[in-house]
């Protein structure tokens, strides 16, 4: 299964993780949730129950906000 990265594309916080990634050599797909209240969005809540962006899942495990998607990446 391929890393899914779910935020908004204009997120500062979004964009800064995936620039984590690239620099550590993670491939993944960005799925851009394009609203707080769109359907993607209510996707992600239905996953996880969080409403933080952005959320990163690795092989079905999900890792929320950029402070997990950081520790996860260290790891």
């Amino acid at each position: 299964m391929l890393n899914k990265l779910w935020g908004l594309s204009w997120q500062s916080q979004t964009k800064s993780t995936m620039q984590m990634l690239e620099d550590a050599s993670i491939e993944y797909e960005f799925v851009d949730v394009e609203d707080t209240s769109s359907p993607k969005m209510a996707q992600i809540i239905a996953l996880t129950g969080e409403k933080e962006l952005p959320q990163l899942f690795i092989k079905g495990v999900s890792h929320v906000g950029k402070q997990q998607i950081r520790e996860h990446i260290r790891k």
